[in-house]
């Protein structure tokens, strides 16, 4: 046990100073204060005085309790096979969009797997266009709406970083992915080339490239070269443990009743020795 407030132990000490020296009453009828002295203390007002001073000091315990909980982080459902198709809808790619496209529906159409398919598109910045899912027909309509700077309106391309961020967000998933682009010539990522070598590593890539420029075959050589791993999927569930520490009353009410009920008491007990019963 501890006390919240132990300055009020000062109050305690006074208190009892107050009792020890003040000049008690002497009450004829009782033989037990026939004889007061001067330093004499009734033990009704001793307990009194400690029962209101220990909760002046407000008692309290700590206790620290553990919950663990398990949470579903399943996103997705991991048994199925789950294909990403990055699409490049920047500017550059206006004499590759329709082939772009049609490589896109092909893809969707022949995996055998059935798979849930994500796409994403990029140009100056990069977002979701469609999360995994098996509805195939709304996945098609996505793909023949897609018209050019659709993620920004401002156009400019980030390749890599689109490529990273794919693989850090979906890379428990093991999944396929496929990149259509032309190469993003004027690619303004924040991921170097050789970071993406080290992140690419162990991921199932294969990338089309459209038109000649000198970045298709650094990107071919990157993700052709890299050696698959097998990831476990995201586990279903994970424990998440929280600590609660926290201060718990101890007593405080019970020292104030104990000090309130032995008032009571002494208001009865003066009433009665100081009643006149006419004898």
């Amino acid at each position: 046990m501890t006390f919240l407030h132990p300055e009020f132990a000062l109050f305690g000490i006074l208190g009892l100073l107050f009792l020890l020296f003040q000049k008690k009453r002497k009450f004829t009828h009782l033989h037990f204060f026939k004889n007061t002295k001067s330093f004499s203390v009734d033990i009704v007002d001793l307990l009194i005085l400690i029962f209101l001073t220990l909760s002046l000091m407000y008692p309290v315990k700590y206790t620290t309790k553990y919950i663990t909980s398990k949470v579903d982080y399943q996103f997705y459902n991991n048994k199925k096979e789950k294909i990403i198709i990055i699409l490049d809808d920047s500017l550059s790619m206006e004499d590759y969009v329709k082939l772009e496209k049609s490589i896109a529906l092909n893809i969707i159409e022949n995996n055998k797997a059935k798979a849930d398919i994500m796409l994403v598109i990029f140009e100056g910045d990069y977002k979701i266009l469609s999360y995994f899912t098996d509805n195939y027909d709304e996945l098609k309509k996505q793909i023949n709406d897609l018209y050019f700077n659709a993620v920004t309106g401002k156009g400019g391309s980030m390749l890599r970083d689109t490529i990273s961020g794919v693989i850090n967000a979906f890379r428990p998933y093991n999944p396929k992915i496929y990149i259509l682009t032309d190469g993003s010539p004027n690619d303004e990522s924040s991921v170097s080339v050789q970071q993406l070598k080290k992140l690419a590593n162990g991921m199932q890539i294969k990338y089309i490239g459209f038109g000649d420029d000198k970045n298709n075959k650094i990107y071919e050589k990157i993700f052709n070269n890299t050696k698959l791993k097998k990831y476990n999927p995201v586990s279903k569930y994970q424990e998440k443990t929280k600590v609660y520490s926290y201060q718990e009353e101890e007593f405080f009410y019970w020292f104030l009743v104990a000090a309130f009920m032995l008032m009571i008491y002494k208001i009865i007990r003066l009433r009665f020795e100081n009643f006149n019963f006419g004898v």
